[in-house]
């Protein structure tokens, strides 16, 4: 009986790998976000947008992000929102 699970979990292991490869990425955004291929570590947020130096700009991964001139409501996962509806979220 153990030699049978160890089996099947040597094949589900192998399909499993072989199988994610072929899977399609989900793409798919929400509240306002777009798909890019380069979105930045660290997205400007409502309470901190006028920093320059938040974040290291040239690092960047595939995922939602804001549409420009849009910026996240007031956290790196909140909604985005319009920049210029930011000044009823800046946190004095």
């Amino acid at each position: 009986m153990m030699l049978l699970r160890l089996l099947f979990l040597v094949i589900f292991s192998i399909f499993n790998e072989s199988l994610a490869h072929h899977l399609p990425l989900i793409t798919a955004c929400v509240h306002n976000d777009i798909w890019v291929e380069c979105k930045p570590v660290c997205p400007k947020i409502c309470s901190d947008y006028l920093y320059k130096n938040r974040c290291s700009p040239k690092k960047c991964q595939p995922g939602c992000a804001c549409p420009n001139g849009w910026l996240r409501r007031n956290n790196d996962l909140g909604y985005c929102i319009p920049q210029h509806k930011c000044n009823r979220w800046i946190i004095n």
